[in-house]
């Protein structure tokens, strides 16, 4: 296979196995089922993946949520609080929206991720020491009460992921998911401001 037509399968491969595992589960789902919800032969799956296995692998790495925390987001920090915050929690909020299948499979099959040895938890773990680093930024900077930074970390991302869950049910209000994000965000910095 030409590598002009082996990166859409790969693609129309990936986008198949993570709804249908989103939906029926790692073990109920099968390489046939996906090779024919992706449009290609059982054996162009395993041409371009290996093993179910690695299949999952991919589709982890595909949706890696930390991704955006680079060199270009700290150009965006103006070290105030709210500000930040509110950027912080609505870029968080996104990527969980654009990964929402995956992040259905994180929970749905980490017993089975961690027994096939691929370790879901590097998105949370970059996330939370980008985040600690800021806030230790912030304290050094005054714009911050003194406070363990770590916890300020976790306490932020379990805030913005509530907010996800909470929107992935069903609305809870008739307020928009994106104006509960910037909400909390707010409320969040005003309460921890110098």
């Amino acid at each position: 296979m030409s590598q002009k037509n082996q990166t859409p399968t790969r693609d129309q491969i990936l986008t198949a196995a993570t709804e249908l595992i989103a939906g029926r589960g790692f073990r109920d789902t099968t390489t046939k089922d996906i090779a024919a919800a992706a449009g290609v032969s059982e054996m162009s799956l395993f041409r371009c993946f290996g093993s179910k296995k690695a299949l999952l692998a991919a589709i982890m790495e595909r949706h890696t949520i930390a991704a955006p925390l680079t060199d270009n987001l700290r150009k965006k920090l103006t070290w105030e609080p709210e500000h930040d915050l509110v950027l912080l929690a609505e870029i968080q909020y996104q990527q969980n929206r654009e990964n929402e299948k995956a992040l259905l499979i994180r929970f749905k099959e980490k017993e089975r991720l961690a027994e096939l040895g691929i370790d879901f938890r590097d998105d949370p773990r970059r996330l939370k020491a980008f985040l600690t680093e800021y806030f230790e930024e912030m304290q050094r900077r005054g714009r911050i009460v003194s406070a363990d930074s770590e916890r300020l970390a976790i306490y932020f991302m379990t805030l913005n992921l509530g907010i996800f869950c909470a929107q992935m049910l069903g609305p809870v209000s008739d307020v928009p998911a994106e104006e509960e994000v910037r909400f909390s965000a707010r409320c969040f910095a005003r309460g921890i401001r110098a």
